[in-house]
Parts: structure tokens; sequence; C-alpha cells
């Protein structure tokens, strides 16, 4: 059984596999805000809250049903033939890439009705990740773009995901950071001064600043050379969205009188990277 919610009469989300229930169950639908997200009170006589109305919910045929065949996705016996995939400029649109079929899942055996065209090599237990690339497309940069998919027996569904947004640019180390201070630091001297000698021969600590206004920072990578980009003494190493790395295991790899530089890979929502 599937349990479709629609917001301002546009579909939001689809849960299946809710298991059959009896003529004595009851249904308990509960709404929580996106995020848990609470706007600030402005008015202490009209406090914000949230309300959903239910109606017209339809439940499927009893397990025991042979060939239910109805709506797509319903009752848990119908099974999908393909997937088709198109690109549009709006929701359900394909004005960007037309539908193109995908994926042809196998069909399992289940039930009497399905036995004359499923496979009997395909599990009808096994839960299956489906992965599709679109190649060759002709994207116009900074367009927020949708996804649509779904196609049944006779009857075609369409389900559009979350608009995803073309981001072409590339990160940016903020200048005020970077180049009027230094960015490493000695922690025999201090968590928070900026140096550009240190005393510590084991640690190597460094900071700085990367932005992304349209995308934001993904993923922060960090290197420790004897040139820079170079990683003699330590390979990149991924630190996530953190702007701050350390190294205290140097002990007997830095030596006297030389000179160490940081590298710095930070990498967007779109995958740009920018090295410092």
């Amino acid at each position: 059984m599937c349990l479709i919610v629609f917001v301002n009469d546009e579909e939001l989300t689809e849960l299946c596999g809710i298991p059959n229930l009896s003529e004595s169950a009851q249904l308990v639908l509960h709404v929580f805000n996106r995020d848990n997200f609470v706007p600030d009170i402005t008015d202490k006589f009209n406090i914000f809250s949230t309300k959903a109305y239910f109606k017209n919910l339809i439940l499927p045929p009893p397990a025991g049903a042979l060939c239910r065949y109805g709506d797509p996705f319903r009752g848990g016996t119908n099974p999908i033939i393909k997937y088709e995939v198109g690109i549009g400029s709006d929701k359900l649109l394909t004005d960007i890439e037309p539908f193109s079929e995908v994926i042809v899942p196998c069909i399992p055996c289940f039930g009497e009705c399905s036995k004359y065209n499923c496979d009997w090599n395909c599990n009808v237990d096994q839960h299956v990740d489906f992965r599709f690339t679109l190649i060759d497309l002709d994207l116009t940069p900074q367009v927020v773009d949708v996804n649509e998919t779904g196609h049944y027996y006779n009857k075609t569904i369409i389900y559009y995901l979350t608009g995803f947004y073309i981001d072409l640019t590339r990160p940016v180390f903020d200048p005020d950071v970077m180049l009027t201070s230094p960015i490493y630091i000695d922690a025999t001297q201090g968590e928070f001064q900026p140096i550009r000698y240190q005393a510590s021969n084991n640690t190597i600590k460094a900071f700085w600043r990367c932005t992304d206004e349209e995308s934001q920072i993904k993923e922060n990578l960090w290197a420790i050379g004897e040139t820079p980009g170079g990683e003699e003494v330590q390979s990149f190493q991924s630190i996530g969205h953190n702007m701050t790395a350390l190294n205290s295991s140097l002990e007997g790899i830095l030596k006297h009188n030389h000179t160490y530089y940081v590298s710095i890979i930070c990498i967007n929502g779109g995958g740009r990277a920018t090295t410092e």
C-alpha cells in the first residue's frame, strides 16, 4: 500500500510498502514542519500553527484478491516495467531533454497474475537502488531543472524530483584572510595568532576562508608539502566543512630551517574545485 502526500495540489512525496490494514485498524497521520522550522513570533495573538486536512483516503483491496489492476504503484503487486527520465525548465516539463528510457527492471514472479510475463531469476524480496546517467546534454548555466520519471501497464504516472541547480562557478578564497595575514598558527604561540615562523617541530596548523554563494561549500581537503601544491609531508585529506586543519603527528618529519606549504582544495556543491 502507498501513501501519497499533496501540498497545494502538487505531489510532495510518496511512501509505499505500508502493510495492508484490517477493518479495525486506525490510521494516524502526523504533519511536521520541514527541518522542524518554526518562524519567529511577531504577533502573540496570532501564533504560527500548522494544519493538515486529509480526505478521500482509499485503501487497496484485500491481499487475497487476484490481479488487482488499478492506478500505478498501488497495492504492492503492480510491477514497474520501465523508467523514463526527462529534464525540464519547470515541473512536469521536458523542454530541455525529452523522456527517454533509462532502466528496464526485471519483473518478479509474484502471485498468479504475474507468472506469464515475469522473470523467475528476479528476486521479489530484493530492493534495488537504481542509478542512471544522462549524457550529451546542453544545459544552460544557472537554470533550475527538474527530473521526471514513471510508467506503468497501460497507464503513466509522472513524479518530479526536487529541482537541481547548475553552478559552473568555482569557490572563492577570501582575499582578506588569504592575502593580508598568514594562514598558519603555531600552537606554542597561541591558538589564534597567525605566524610566518614557528617553533613547533611536530605540529602544523592552518586556517582559511573559502565561500560559494551559489551552491555552498561541500568539502575541504588540505595537504602539506615542501613546495606549493606538494604532498611530500602529508597527502590531501578531507576535513569536511571545516576550514581549520591540524596535524600534530609530524615529530621527526619537520626539519629545522625548512619552509613548508599548506595547500587547500575547496569544493562546492556543484563539484567545482579551487586550489590555494
